[in-house]
């Protein structure tokens, strides 16, 4: 991951808001995180959306729902860098329902 411009390895915990993750095939996602680059990117956001299969995840608009990655959310291919916009409680998994207006 990148904080202040220098690569860093931080437990999930330190992870904060603006952070910019890099994710390849079989990371989780460290946190909700906004994609800038894919590669032939896919998560599985299965287990937090219940969707049951994965998720083709583009870079595109702020307000696209398949430019995030959720935490928690296997990556199955390709590779992505992100900029973290939640952690901890405040991420999707934590809340109850999922809707991509939450996102």
């Amino acid at each position: 991951m990148t904080r202040n411009g220098e690569s860093v390895q931080l437990p999930v915990d330190k992870i904060v808001a603006g952070d910019i993750v890099h994710l390849k095939s079989g990371n989780i996602v460290p946190a909700d995180t906004r994609l800038l680059e894919a590669t032939r990117f896919k998560v599985d956001n299965a287990p937090v959306e219940r969707s049951g299969k994965p998720m083709v995840t583009n870079v595109g608009p702020v307000e696209a729902v398949n430019n995030v990655a959720l935490m928690g959310a296997k990556v199955v291919e390709g590779l992505g860098v992100g900029v973290v916009i939640r952690t901890g409680n405040r991420t999707v998994s934590a809340n109850a329902r999922w809707s991509p207006g939450n996102v």
